[in-house]
């Protein structure tokens, strides 16, 4: 997914999530988890026009 250099620029943040989407998140090996959120809100801040 990501390479190791765009990796290392990363910051720990923690968030609330909701049930349901915590269970989706779960599914997801450990090492992926992080990799699917940045997809995830990547995908719907470039719909909503946040970023480009």
């Amino acid at each position: 997914m990501q390479n190791p250099k765009d990796r290392s620029k990363r910051v720990y943040r923690g968030f609330y999530f909701d049930d349901d989407v915590l269970r989706i998140i779960d599914r997801v090996p450990k090492s992926y988890k992080s990799e699917l959120v940045n997809e995830a809100l990547r995908k719907v801040f470039k719909e909503k026009g946040l970023v480009d």
